[in-house]
């Protein structure tokens, strides 16, 4: 478990540097979240660290999507197994959709 929560954090920060707004979006998304009552994995609805996922999943959507998928841009042997990497730098992302 204290594994997965490492792999998230990398994940997440990879994301955050990429653009400073999904830290601020994904913040708001979990306070929001927590006020609907909507967070909580023991009465049957999502697990809090699902919002930020999902918020990055749709970040990532359309034709000029605001996010890349960095898993794209990773030259791990094994695509499923996130390592966080130093290719992803602060704002290293343009709103085309590529990584500068």
């Amino acid at each position: 478990m204290a594994l997965q929560i490492i792999i998230f954090g990398h994940f997440f920060r990879d994301y955050f540097l990429l653009d400073p707004r999904v830290r601020t979006l994904s913040t708001a998304l979990r306070l929001w979240a927590k006020l609907c009552i909507i967070d909580r994995q023991q009465a049957g609805t999502l697990p809090a660290h699902a919002f930020p996922i999902l918020l990055v999943y749709f970040l990532q959507q359309g034709k000029k999507p605001i996010l890349p998928c960095i898993h794209d841009h990773l030259s791990s042997r094994e695509p499923e197994v996130y390592e966080s990497t130093k290719l992803v730098e602060p704002h290293s992302f343009r709103p085309n959709g590529r990584l500068l």
